[in-house]
């Protein structure tokens, strides 16, 4: 092979490590949560609910309010191959 096939590639940059003030209020990103209004209480609690247990986002937004046993401290989903399974919850979803 005479040439490099990948000579005019360069890889793409890094992405951010975080998003900066630039990105805040830009609509659907966790900053633009006002967690004085309902909607803002909601999806500050999906993003905690996410990133606390590991849930896929398929299985958040098909959760059901008998799926989540607050007491024991646990909640059920079915997840692919529709297998159900149990994950516990820690304390930092309901901190507040």
């Amino acid at each position: 092979m005479p040439e490099d096939p990948c000579g005019g590639w360069h890889p793409p940059g890094r992405p951010p490590s975080s998003l900066g003030h630039e990105h805040e209020g830009g609509g659907g990103t966790p900053a633009a949560a006002d967690a004085r209004q309902p909607l803002g209480i909601r999806d500050r609690a999906m993003l905690e609910l996410l990133y606390a247990t590991g849930l896929r986002v398929s299985e958040l937004v098909h959760l059901l309010v008998n799926d989540l046993n607050l007491e024991v401290g646990y909640l059920r989903t079915t997840g692919k191959g529709a297998k159900e399974r149990i994950v516990p919850l820690g304390k930092a979803p309901f901190r507040h």
